[in-house]
């Protein structure tokens, strides 16, 4: 199980290697969070939350929805390719952490598909956490860190 936080993580950078400016950043800290979406019915119908949780937004055809969708929206103001990998690089990064950090499985090809797939070779939940916010802190320093001339 890995956090929607540590999801968030990962996607900025990927937007910060592939885009570079910060709305590109902030589309993959965005994007990488996306799929835990379905995490809002935690408060309106917990059993219901508990049966569709990594069901049908952990898919990667709402990643291709979500990622065409915003690709036709935003074609006009912006690079719609740098954005559409961004926001399906950061979609995957997700869904990929979650196979091999949950015991539940995703339904990777829902809705044409339910069956499950995992890979849980993380049987510590915790520990790849903090690497991953270790590993997010070392970059944000190098990237950020003034330069020299």
């Amino acid at each position: 199980m890995s956090f929607t936080f540590t999801h968030g993580i990962i996607g900025w950078m990927i937007g910060a290697k592939l885009g570079k400016t910060k709305e590109y950043k902030i589309l993959g800290l965005m994007a990488g969070m996306l799929p835990d979406l379905d995490g809002l019915l935690i408060f309106i119908n917990y059993p219901l939350h508990q049966f569709l949780h990594r069901l049908l937004f952990h898919s990667i055809f709402y990643a291709a929805a979500i990622t065409l969708l915003w690709m036709l929206i935003m074609k006009k103001k912006t690079n719609p390719f740098i954005g559409g990998t961004i926001i399906f690089s950061s979609f995957m990064a997700h869904i990929l952490l979650d196979m091999i950090s949950t015991s539940k499985g995703i339904a990777l090809f829902a809705p044409l598909s339910f069956d499950l797939f995992w890979y849980p070779i993380i049987h510590f939940w915790y520990w790849p956490e903090v690497i991953i916010c270790l590993f997010f802190i070392l970059f944000m320093l190098k990237n950020n860190a003034p330069r020299e001339n």
